[in-house]
């Protein structure tokens, strides 16, 4: 059910949101290598990161409420 939901979550997620979780827990491996590839700032994508992970659980334990409710 946990992953069911998270795969859910993921697809509310914006195109942008959704690639940076990619990258960042994909292939690139480290937000600091992400950071520099991207032109940006390692703290600003740690701080977008965080944003996202705290959407997603969220939207998780919403979901998994609302199938307990049923």
């Amino acid at each position: 059910e946990r992953h069911e939901a998270l795969e859910h979550c993921l697809t509310k997620l914006d195109d942008a949101g959704r690639a940076l979780l990619e990258a960042a827990y994909g292939e690139e491996g480290s937000v600091i290598a992400l950071a520099e590839r991207l032109g940006r700032a390692p703290q600003t994508l740690y701080n977008k990161l965080n944003l996202l992970r705290r959407a997603l659980a969220e939207c998780v334990t919403g979901r998994l409420a609302e199938e307990v409710a049923r």
